[in-house]
């Protein structure tokens, strides 16, 4: 018995004729099933399978003048923001009816590979891109618009000028709520930890941070810098601290990041000192990567899956209306307060 044809070389005509039906019975199959009885439609499927048709996307693309496919360039896979912005994207697109790409940028790729990934994306004629912007670069943007597409940027500053709907995190109020939860416990000698200021989103968070301790007035926090955002970066700033004597230590921390958290954590706890009872601990931004540490870790939630939800739902505006209007839409962060900052619940 004779097996499939090789990919691609398999048409819809034959399709049809070897399940003896015509080719608009195939296409509605294929594109609007709901039109076809249950029966016709499970012998074209049957007979779809057994000869590997494949659609040709392109030629389906050129013919319609659009796709009906989304992009999503991401920054970081390996930061849980932007795969909960991902979630959230495909949960709008799918109940579209349209389908998401995703593609991972990568810290070390920077804007050069975002670039490459945006051309690409146009080039396959995408109805519109989801752009997660480095450091608030929105060059990207002028990048999309140029070559006539639709874009949405995804985690820009407060202060970004650019042709496009933008959705970003409150960043300066998830630095201020981690710290009023610090000075709510009765903290009052706090310190940040993490990264550096000419990080949009590390200023921001340290702003907030040290807004509320002038709030409070009876408190203090210094900046504990560090080269980047990871664990590494947290076991550097503890080592920093553990020079320190034990009246001049912090008695609340704020992590930048959760993993400069996870990093600080066990060599704050091996120097001998308690947590949350000599150092309480919260940290920035609710990276999942940084979920396994020894004392439950405080932090701030970001709302990474309705940034995709919301990005999605503008960049679907934007591609169905003439009247679209852009628009800069702020979400806000939560706190998830647990046993590194507020202490072990008592089982009831």
């Amino acid at each position: 018995m004779a097996g499939p044809q090789s990919r691609g070389t398999v048409t819809m005509s034959e399709v049809a004729a070897a399940a003896g039906v015509s080719l608009g019975t195939v296409s509605n199959v294929l594109n609007h099933p709901e039109r076809v009885r249950a029966e016709v439609r499970e012998r074209v499927s049957e007979t779809i399978i057994r000869l590997g048709y494949v659609r040709n996307s392109a030629a389906r693309t050129l013919a319609a003048g659009r796709s009906n496919t989304v992009g999503y360039v991401m920054v970081d896979m390996a930061n849980s923001l932007y795969t909960d912005i991902a979630r959230g994207a495909e949960d709008v697109t799918s109940s579209s009816g349209m389908y998401l790409v995703v593609a991972n940028a990568g810290i070390e790729g920077g804007t050069a590979r975002q670039a490459t990934y945006i051309d690409h994306f146009v080039e396959d004629q995408l109805q519109g891109i989801l752009l997660a912007v480095f450091d608030n670069d929105v060059s990207g943007a002028d990048r999309v618009r140029q070559a006539g597409g639709r874009v949405v940027l995804l985690d820009v500053a407060t202060d970004v000028d650019v042709d496009a709907c933008t959705v970003r995190i409150d960043y300066e109020l998830s630095g201020y709520l981690a710290a009023e939860h610090l000075l709510r416990l009765g903290r009052t000698r706090l310190a940040f930890a993490g990264g550096q200021r000419s990080i949009h989103a590390i200023a921001e968070r340290l702003a907030g941070a040290e807004r509320a301790v002038a709030d409070h007035g009876a408190a203090a926090i210094e900046f504990l810098p560090s080269h980047d955002l990871q664990a590494a970066d947290g076991r550097e700033v503890a080592r920093s601290l553990a020079e320190r004597g034990a009246d001049d230590l912090p008695d609340g921390i704020v992590a930048a990041a959760d993993l400069v958290a996870t990093g600080l954590m066990p060599e704050l706890l091996a120097r001998g000192l308690q947590i949350p009872g000599d150092v309480a601990l919260i940290a920035c931004d609710d990276n999942k990567s940084g979920y396994d540490n020894v004392v439950p870790l405080s932090t701030v939630d970001l709302p990474g899956y309705a940034i995709g939800q919301v990005g999605m739902n503008l960049l679907l505006d934007e591609i169905r209306g003439a009247d679209h209007v852009h628009r800069r839409v702020v979400l806000k962060p939560t706190v998830s307060a647990r046993e590194s900052s507020i202490g072990r619940t008592p089982l009831v």
